[in-house]
């Protein structure tokens, strides 16, 4: 994966482009079907915006990508979290 939220079907970038750029589909590439990678990387460094997998291991326990129906099997610490 390129970078987070790539699923053309989840309105992470949608819901960015709205609070940012009053427009809802600002990442949002309509002819292809997929959001502008370049921009997103543009806007998520000009804002010093990060994301971060806090999960090594998870097993889905419905087939699909609700967090309710995820098993963590291996968290990760943030930078400055206490060692678990």
């Amino acid at each position: 994966m390129d970078f987070y939220y790539p699923n053309f079907i989840n309105d992470h970038w949608r819901i960015e482009g709205a609070i940012f750029f009053g427009d809802r589909n600002h990442f949002v590439d309509e002819k292809a079907k997929r959001f502008k990678l370049e921009d997103i990387v543009t806007f998520c460094q000009e804002k010093g915006l990060a994301f971060f997998d806090t999960s090594t291991a998870i097993r889905r326990l419905q087939d699909n990508a609700s967090d309710k129906f995820l098993e963590v099997g291996s968290k990760r610490n943030r930078p400055g979290d206490p060692i678990q």
